[in-house]
């Protein structure tokens, strides 16, 4: 039973560990396809609605990450207040996590996706 405890333990750290190298991942690499395509747009004025829409995917990655970020502390505080007996449940945000950590990534590829149709479009 206590190694089952153990276990778990691990792999929630774990998993907590991972989250946040995800989070700080998406985070600089949105902000830098974001400086790099507005350094860009200095030089190239083709199609750019791809630009924008590139724009906006990055954006809402960014956004949808912090969001992620924020409900996680919240997870970590009701744990906290879970195992010092103040409230009897903590709720289950997991799946909201996990939401918003799969829209970041969506939202992040398909930025990519647009700044690099972007790029060749205009070569």
């Amino acid at each position: 039973m206590k190694n089952n405890i153990n276990e778990q333990m691990q792999t929630e750290e774990f998993n907590f560990q991972e989250s946040v190298l995800f989070d700080k991942a998406i985070l600089v690499f949105s902000g830098a396809m974001l400086g790099v395509s507005l350094f860009l747009m200095n030089f190239i004025y083709r199609y750019v609605p791809l630009l924008l829409i590139a724009w906006v995917c990055f954006i809402l990655s960014i956004v949808s990450t912090l969001l992620s970020m924020l409900i996680s502390q919240d997870v970590i505080r009701e744990k906290a207040e879970y195992l010092k007996g103040l409230i009897d449940y903590p709720e289950n945000h997991a799946l909201i996590v996990l939401l918003l950590n799969r829209f970041s990534m969506s939202f992040f590829i398909t930025g990519a996706f647009f700044l690099t149709v972007f790029l060749f479009a205009n070569l």
